[in-house]
């Protein structure tokens, strides 16, 4: 008589094979559920990485075309060449004209690498130019932050801008101009990493 009660107890009801399957059910449906998820979350990384590097990819052309326009200028105006491209300090004598040439294109040297600054010098995960970034060094470490691409690609940049100031000394007076309320038209960091570099003497 045990035994019987035993054995019914042991069987399961029409009730009891619907709940567990409803819950196998619902397994199955919860790890379906993080399989999509995992695959959207990985095709979402996909997009973001493709749309960063696409946004890279148009910064840098962006700067290439800034510094083609440099250059072009400079063949077109050759009388002010020599003050962006040759070391020479503009004379106070020089006639108004020529002052003006001169200003304008020293301006747009000065603009063009404070814009190189601003697009491509690496940042931290604060969003702050690292330290020493003009004076960074091929066999520096990887800043923490700071993708390969970027680190590698700035290598090159850093040195430009200083061969930039060398090349086009006129530049240092107007980077370090201030208004009357001790204002800067360019960007403290970028005025503090030429500063540091003591690209302006």
């Amino acid at each position: 008589m045990s035994d019987q009660n035993t054995n019914s107890s042991q069987k399961w009801t029409s009730r009891d094979w619907a709940t567990f399957g409803i819950d196998v059910i619902g397994v199955i449906g919860i790890a379906i559920a993080i399989i999509v998820s995992i695959q959207s979350l990985n095709a979402s990384t996909k997009a973001i990485d493709l749309t960063s590097a696409q946004l890279t990819e148009a910064k840098y052309e962006s700067v290439y075309g800034h510094q083609l326009d440099l250059w072009d200028r400079m063949v077109e105006h050759k009388e002010v060449a020599p003050y962006v491209l040759g070391a020479k300090m503009p004379e106070p004598t020089l006639a108004p004209e020529e002052q003006a040439a001169v200003d304008a294109a020293l301006n747009n040297a000065l603009d063009f690498y404070a814009y190189i600054f601003a697009q491509l010098a690496p940042r931290d995960a604060e969003g702050a130019a690292i330290a020493h970034s003009l004076l960074v060094k091929n066999t520096d470490p990887i800043p923490p932050d700071v993708s390969d691409y970027t680190w590698y690609s700035w290598l090159s940049w850093a040195p430009t801008i200083r061969n930039g100031f060398e090349n086009a000394p006129g530049m240092c007076p107007r980077l370090n101009f201030q208004d009357e309320a001790g204002r800067s038209a360019y960007d403290s960091e970028f005025v503090a990493a030429v500063a540091e570099a003591e690209l302006c003497k």
